[in-house]
């Protein structure tokens, strides 16, 4: 029911796009997230009708290193994917 697609460009620096679908309503969230699991970024929370979206991240306060964006809908996460920041 939702999809989310391989951010670009991959590597970045420092910003990025990520598109993601929503193929019915649902309350979405998209986080960034480092190796360790801890949350940097909340791109995302709200209520999203079906539909194509975009978001874009910044990650000029982060360093260089993998980091993961992750998309939970309903309160489950359902899709994520690695993201290069080479500074």
């Amino acid at each position: 029911d939702f999809r989310l697609h391989q951010n670009f460009p991959n590597p970045f620096n420092p910003k990025t796009q990520i598109s993601y679908d929503v193929l019915k309503r649902g309350k979405v969230k998209i986080e960034i997230i480092d190796l360790t699991g801890k949350i940097l970024s909340v791109l995302t929370d709200k209520e999203l009708d079906a539909g194509s979206y975009e978001t874009s991240f910044n990650g000029n306060l982060f360093s260089s290193g993998a980091y993961i964006c992750r998309m939970n809908v309903n309160g489950k996460s359902v899709a994520s994917i690695r993201m290069l920041l080479i500074k």
